[in-house]
């Protein structure tokens, strides 16, 4: 019981940095708009990177960074990454400025919805193929002010068992924006003095029907908890031409890397290619 009034302390510091962000960023907001609009979502990235760094000093996040780590003082890359669960956004967004790819469905929850939407959030409705490609010409748009986009390309979060085919959709956008691809690892190591492993796996891994407060509850109970952060080498896109082809293969690159630096075994699984051009 000696946690409970750890976890209500940072409980309320989460919710009242969410509105207070909303505050401050509403306000940034229309005084970008009407000083130099071009830079809006520039700032509103920025902000977002704040508050989200806030989260990992509320959670304990103690992040080891490895490989190519000078690429994140890079802009208008797009990054990618395995999806585990939320807590991989709050590890991400925390390192440097970026925007979020994320599903339509999260701009209608309570308070969190808001604060992803005005962060400048590109949402993307799965269900209608039609406006997909409107997410990925957004994302294209953005790549080209030289924005970081960050995407997670199996379009959901799992428990880390396997990696899911990429949607190679998304690898439209920098390509059209000849833009670089920076391909991430993530790598849970311990909760407090536990080690991380399949065991435990449901303590950070978020996916299926999960409620989303009563996982982020008992996670509030730990003090700290350690991840590994690998960034791999820039793939660069400017030589390719845009068509379905060229597309599979670079995601099919990025698949096999992630795969095999997270351990998970390559080759068997090819990328998704959705059933439109």
């Amino acid at each position: 019981m000696r946690e409970f009034p750890m976890r209500i302390v940072k409980a309320i510091s989460v919710f009242l940095s969410f509105f207070v962000f909303l505050i401050v960023a509403v306000f940034a907001h229309v005084l970008i708009t009407v000083i130099r609009p071009s830079r809006r979502w520039q700032a509103m990235s920025y902000l977002a990177y704040l508050l989200i760094k806030f989260f990992g000093f509320i959670l304990g996040l103690k992040i080891n960074l490895k490989g190519r780590i000078e690429t994140l003082n890079e802009r208008g890359n797009f990054i990618i990454s395995r999806h585990l669960s939320y807590l991989d956004g709050i590890v991400f967004g925390g390192l440097l400025p970026v925007i979020f790819v994320s599903k339509k469905e999260i701009k209608s929850w309570p308070v969190i919805g808001w604060v992803v939407a005005i962060s400048g959030t590109i949402f993307v409705d799965r269900r209608n193929r039609n406006k997909i490609f409107d997410s990925v010409q957004a994302i294209a748009k953005t790549l080209e002010k030289k924005i970081n986009v960050f995407v997670f390309p199996e379009g959901t979060s799992t428990d880390g068992s396997s990696l899911k085919p990429f949607q190679t959709v998304f690898f439209k956008a920098p390509v059209v924006a000849r833009a670089g691809i920076v391909p991430i690892t993530i790598a849970y190591q311990n909760l407090d003095d536990i080690q991380f492993d399949w065991k435990n796996r449901d303590e950070i891994c978020w996916y299926g029907g999960m409620n989303f407060f009563k996982h982020l509850w008992n996670l509030l109970k730990y003090k700290r908890i350690d991840v590994d952060v690998t960034v791999h080498e820039k793939f660069l896109t400017a030589s390719y031409g845009d068509n379905s082809l060229n597309r599979r293969n670079i995601s099919q690159r990025c698949y096999d890397l992630i795969a095999g630096a997270a351990g998970l075994k390559v080759g068997s699984v090819s990328c998704y290619r959705p059933p439109y051009k």
